[in-house]
């Protein structure tokens, strides 16, 4: 098993964000469709900057190469336990977004998966504790792939109700 590549923080930035935005409109009244995407799109945006930022960290680091397994396995609860963070700050702030109608079931389709994809972290991260090796920690990590494109599907889902609606965002689900 190697380091997760750039393109796996590039995924986990189009659905990671932090916490920020009001549920409703200020004045308590529900979000218009179009300020329910910008308010999603500032968290996409904040996602975006903090992985980008985690990306650039990792960039940094060594490979593989002389590290003993619980070196590796260090680093994968190092780098993963970041990307968790992330993820659970999204989760917090798609939570306290009330969609309006149009975009409730995209909404609850996509906090579904970041909940899965957070189980998942958990599961990686425990784990990675419990291994004795990164090769014994690749199917949970195969596991954690596969919750975060659902997790990336969903964005897509919540990109495609905004395009249908003349909504100019873009979530950057595919970068």
């Amino acid at each position: 098993m190697r380091f997760a590549p750039l393109a796996f923080l590039a995924l986990v930035a189009s659905v990671t964000v932090t916490s920020g935005c009001g549920a409703g409109g200020d004045d308590g009244e529900e979000l218009t469709l179009q300020e329910y995407f910008q308010r999603l799109d500032a968290i996409y945006d904040e996602g975006h900057a903090r992985s980008e930022a985690l990306a650039e960290a990792a960039a940094g680091t060594p490979g593989q190469e002389g590290l003993s397994a619980e070196e590796i396995l260090a680093h994968y609860r190092a780098r993963y336990g970041a990307s968790r963070d992330i993820a659970s700050d999204f989760l917090a702030a798609l939570r306290d977004l009330d969609p309006p109608t149009e975009a409730t079931d995209a909404h609850n389709q996509a906090v579904g998966a970041m909940e899965a994809a957070l189980e998942d972290y958990e599961d990686f991260l425990e784990g990675t504790s419990d291994s004795p090796s990164p090769e014994e920690a690749a199917p949970l990590l195969d596991e954690l792939y596969a919750a975060l494109g659902r997790n990336k599907d969903s964005c897509l889902t919540l990109q495609t109700v905004a395009d249908e609606n003349d909504i100019d965002v873009d979530l950057a689900c595919t970068d």
